[in-house]
């Protein structure tokens, strides 16, 4: 009997140690109870802030360059933003690995409030440039940090909820910033955009502080030789120049100008070198002090590859359609920037719910993460597709049929940044300690589709749109025309009008085209995410889910 006996103890033995491969263990440094919630509510604070900014100060730029007389250089205090937002995203995930997420985010909220109040105390639109250019270097730490900690510090059973909270943190943030920023515009109180910043984030960081523990040893100088200072150069002058190149790029300068030329050139070396960098100092692990920016062992894994791939399309789309469909509603139906932001209610609406219902999904089970992740960008694929069927007409108003469209994108946006950000948790079950760095190269990759999106559509308009209305106007109604479509349009004849509309939203449709190309991207990567994932679950490697119950150690 004892024989027999024998064999079965040994395979349930077996079965156990199997199961507890494919579990998902809870953070080494996992918060509970008050701690949890508390900086939680900290770290959603600090994003909105560093969130709204990106999007709120382009509806005031009028009212700003008004201020300054200055409406030439006005577009530069959004670049400037975006430019050091984005280029420091993957540097400051990994110096939090270093400093700890808390020392790094609480230097970072300090950083941007105070820029935040230099910016509404600027006497001069170059006090103004600089000073937001140094509010993003704040931001970026923020906006960074808030994912890195919301998988450092999480329970698995909270993981998902709070990661949904996060990505419904940024949908609002995003779509209420044009909101804001056009009324506080309207009302000749733009330094309230900044100024607003200030108590907000004092307040985030009085939570974060309170509730996030502190190292356990100070910091000393050994900690500075850790950071890979060439890297973080690569990395910063790779994402700036591209960035701006692609923000200056067929609106300050001509896309086949020498300066646009050769930032994107200079841009693309950078990155290469960046890259060859990150791959001789990963070969040199255990022989120096030096903790690389970008392991290179995390691109040992298709699957998350494919995520951050699919992450760069997804912040193409959301970035494009967030930005393109209010102008579409004020150049073709003549609404104000408050009223085509109103528009956009039914995609933030779905998008906050679905970020909420994605994070009870997970706080459950995460073995559906990435057939989710595959289906939502199919309603991204569907929502673009859709859009490029809208047209215009003389007679009809605004086409209500938007708002459907609108509801399938915002599942997909809703969605797709909870489940991203789990799917790459999912997947670093071998290794946590790249934690900090994955959700910063994630953040990086679809932040930096936006940029490239949105030069892609402008690029289409550049080319359609002067083609197109020279056909139908004198040269000089083109050319005022291309400088403030909204304004020229007031001056011309309702015939006229209505057939310079129909032509805008002929180029449209052909933007939204490109969207649906970036969203048919994102599916594939998403789809081909999948069909690895199965095959690393099947072949007994970690990182395919569990459930809520399996979810510990």
């Amino acid at each position: 009997m004892d024989s027999e006996k024998a064999p079965v103890k040994d395979a349930s033995a077996a079965t156990t140690v199997q199961d507890q491969t494919h579990k998902l263990r809870d953070p080494p440094n996992a918060l509970r109870g008050w701690r949890l919630h508390t900086s939680m509510l900290g770290l959603c604070l600090g994003l909105f802030c560093s969130a709204l900014e990106t999007t709120i100060i382009a509806t005031s730029l009028t009212a700003i360059s008004t201020h300054f007389s200055d409406a030439a250089r006005s577009t530069w205090i959004v670049t400037t933003y975006l430019v050091t937002y984005s280029g420091f995203l993957l540097v400051f995930s990994k110096l939090s690995d270093i400093f700890t997420p808390r020392n790094t985010l609480l230097a970072g909220l300090f950083f941007f409030a105070l820029f935040s109040g230099l910016c509404a105390a600027a006497r001069t639109m170059d006090q103004l440039i600089v000073f937001r250019a140094l509010q993003g270097v704040g931001g970026s730490v923020i906006f960074s940090l808030a994912f890195v900690t919301v998988m450092a510090v999480c329970p698995m059973r909270w993981m998902g909820f709070y990661s949904g909270v996060s990505g419904m943190t940024f949908a609002v943030a995003n779509v209420v910033g044009p909101l804001l920023g056009g009324r506080l515009g309207d009302e000749g109180a733009w330094k309230w955009i900044f100024l607003l910043n200030v108590p907000v984030a004092v307040v985030a960081a009085a939570l974060v502080g309170v509730a996030l523990p502190g190292p356990r040893t100070p910091i000393v100088l050994a900690d500075l030789v850790r950071v890979d200072y060439v890297g973080a150069v690569f990395s910063v002058g790779g994402a700036v120049m591209l960035v701006y190149g692609l923000e200056t790029g067929g609106s300050t300068y001509a896309w086949d100008s020498g300066v646009i030329v050769g930032l994107l050139v200079a841009a693309g070396v950078t990155i290469l070198l960046f890259f060859g960098w990150e791959w001789k100092l990963g070969g040199r692990e255990g022989k120096t002090r030096i903790e690389p920016l970008f392991p290179f062992r995390l691109l040992r894994n298709p699957v998350i590859v494919l995520i951050f791939l699919s992450a760069f399309f997804l912040g193409a789309v959301f970035y494009t359609v967030i930005i393109n469909l209010p102008r579409r509603s004020q150049l073709l139906y003549s609404l104000s920037a408050t009223a085509a932001g109103v528009k956009l209610l039914a995609l933030l609406l779905v998008s906050s719910f679905c970020s909420a219902i994605a994070g009870l999904i997970y706080s459950k089970s995460t073995r559906l993460v990435l057939p989710i992740l595959a289906t939502t960008s199919a309603l991204q694929v569907l929502g673009g597709g859709l859009l490029c069927t809208l047209g215009f007409s003389s007679d009809a108003g605004f086409d209500s049929r938007v708002y459907g469209y609108e509801v399938l994108i915002g599942i997909g946006f809703g969605f797709g940044i909870p489940t991203l950000m789990v799917a790459s948790r999912v997947q670093l079950e071998d290794e946590v300690k790249d934690g900090a760095v994955t959700m910063g190269a994630l953040n990086m990759t679809r932040t930096m589709g936006g940029p490239v999106a949105l030069a892609v559509t402008s690029a289409i308009a550049n080319e359609e749109l002067p083609r197109r209305l020279r056909q139908i106007l004198p040269a000089d109604v083109v050319q005022a025309l291309l400088k403030q479509p909204s304004q020229a349009l007031a001056t011309l004849e309702k015939e006229q009008a209505m057939m310079v509309r129909a032509e805008y939203s002929q180029v449209y449709r052909m933007e939204f085209a490109a969207v649906a190309g970036f969203a048919g991207l994102s599916f594939i990567c998403a789809v081909l995410a999948l069909i690895f994932g199965k095959r690393r679950r099947a072949s007994g490697k970690h990182g395919m889910g569990a459930t809520a119950d399996e979810m510990v150690e």
